[in-house]
């Protein structure tokens, strides 16, 4: 919703096993960057963001400074309006500015 407003969804997934990760994004249809060091809970960024469950999630800013933590959907909806206004929506081809 926010990708054209310079939003990214970045995740760190848990994971321990390649195959059984990669067919998880492919089932949930994951449409953002996912990346895991297959370490699970020895991971680097669940240590360094101090994740002790699930779920866990962060806003972080342009200057990589968390903004807020643990945002229910509504509460990040609401959170980025603030931050970067309304979602911008770009027409993809000239055939769809015809519609």
């Amino acid at each position: 919703k926010y990708h054209y407003n310079n939003f990214v969804v970045y995740q760190v997934a848990l994971e321990d096993k390649t195959d059984a990760w990669k067919a998880g994004l492919k089932a949930q249809k994951i449409p953002w960057i996912s990346v895991s060091d297959l370490k699970l809970w020895n991971s680097s960024a669940a240590e360094a963001y101090g994740v002790r469950a699930f779920p866990a999630s962060f806003l972080i800013g342009p200057d990589f400074k968390v903004l807020d933590v643990n945002l229910t959907a509504e509460q990040l909806d609401d959170r980025l309006l603030q931050l970067v206004g309304k979602p911008v929506r770009r027409v993809r081809d000239s055939a769809e500015v015809a519609k």
